[in-house]
């Protein structure tokens, strides 16, 4: 009986600290993109896993959209050879935009709300207000959903945590009207 009641504290321990470690790093996500620490941003965010998803997302979200909003036969023709034609363009837009110092952008836009030159209580106000869920989506798995209160779940960015060694990292960035799967 001695024994079982520190190996039954530690697991419960144990369960503890594993539920409210991604929670944990939503709140040092959060203070990072509200003081723009890029090194504590390239620490919480796999910016590779982030980039190499968009870069699977963003064509196929493009030509659907494109597509949709391009009226005839002859000009959605145009705008799949267009899209078709500039796969390496995004891609390199997709690298060059997709780092620390633009992290703050990719999750509640250029100057959302507060202007172009935002304090870091704007930006929190401003990730608190647009906050819509967070919490496990798998046991490896957290997710963390912005976006406008008056849109619908389709319209929200969301972010996917994944359990790397011992820390939670941003390996995915779903941008709004793309496919949630995967």
């Amino acid at each position: 009986m001695k024994i079982v009641l520190p190996v039954v504290a530690v697991m419960i321990a144990a369960v503890a600290g594993y539920a409210l470690y991604p929670y944990g790093t939503a709140y040092l996500l959060r203070e990072a993109l509200a003081t723009k620490d890029h090194a504590e941003l390239d620490r919480l965010i796999d910016f590779a896993s982030v980039r190499d998803g968009l870069k699977r997302d963003l064509p196929a979200l493009v030509r659907s959209e494109l597509i949709r909003d391009t009226d005839g036969w002859f000009a959605q023709l145009g705008a799949v050879i267009a899209l078709e034609l500039s796969p390496e363009l995004l891609a390199r837009q997709i690298d060059s935009r997709i780092t620390p110092a633009r992290a703050v952008d990719l999750v509640i836009g250029p100057g959302a709300k507060s202007g172009a030159a935002r304090s870091p209580e704007a930006i929190r106000a401003e990730l608190d207000r647009q906050l819509r869920t967070l919490g496990f989506i798998g046991p490896m798995q957290f997710a963390i959903e912005f976006g406008e209160p008056s849109d619908p779940p389709d319209r929200w960015i969301t972010l996917h945590l994944t359990i790397d060694g011992l820390t939670w990292r941003v390996t995915r960035l779903i941008p709004p009207g793309a496919s949630r799967e995967r």
